[in-house]
């Protein structure tokens, strides 16, 4: 949200690196055996690409 609101045009390039690191955190979740947490980065990565922001605890915590 905060990139949408301040940054405009540099919001693509923001989203890309924030994918790359979201995908890099839930493969080394999944390898530590932490599949909720890589779960909840999954879901989190999901919502930016939707552009849904805010709100989610209740999902995330209900698996």
């Amino acid at each position: 949200l905060f990139a949408r609101l301040c940054y405009g045009l540099a919001q693509g390039p923001l989203l890309a690196f924030w994918s790359l690191y979201s995908l890099a955190l839930i493969v080394k979740l999944r390898l530590a055996g932490q599949s909720a947490s890589a779960r909840a980065a999954r879901m989190g990565l999901f919502d930016a690409w939707r552009g849904r922001y805010g709100g989610q605890n209740e999902r995330v915590m209900g698996g």
